[in-house]
């Protein structure tokens, strides 16, 4: 990732809000549920992009039982198939086999 001088008001405020998800949201502090969350967004310029979001719920129930549940976004696009740069040149690729090309 190549880092640049000028400011990235997207960047910026993907961080806030992600900083505000995660910081100690619940339904109440007699209840002991906890919610958490994050989020992870990375990209390159012509290359590859990726998102990443979770969100995770932890509720007692009654007794001495608690649920506990999980929810993961997971998108990867521009990416190519082989993970190698681009390039004009003829590439040759060889798998665990020796015989992919």
């Amino acid at each position: 990732m190549q880092l640049t001088g000028k400011a990235s008001i997207r960047g910026a405020l993907t961080a806030v809000v992600a900083t505000l998800l995660g910081s100690g949201a619940a339904f109440g502090a007699n209840t002991g549920s906890r919610v958490e969350s994050s989020i992870l967004i990375y990209s390159e310029t012509n290359r590859v992009q990726a998102a990443e979001g979770v969100i995770g719920l932890t509720r007692p129930l009654k007794g001495r039982q608690l649920f506990n549940g999980r929810v993961t976004f997971d998108g990867l696009t521009g990416a190519s198939p082989n993970g190698a740069a681009p390039s004009s040149h003829i590439q040759t690729f060889t798998g665990t086999s020796g015989t992919s090309t």
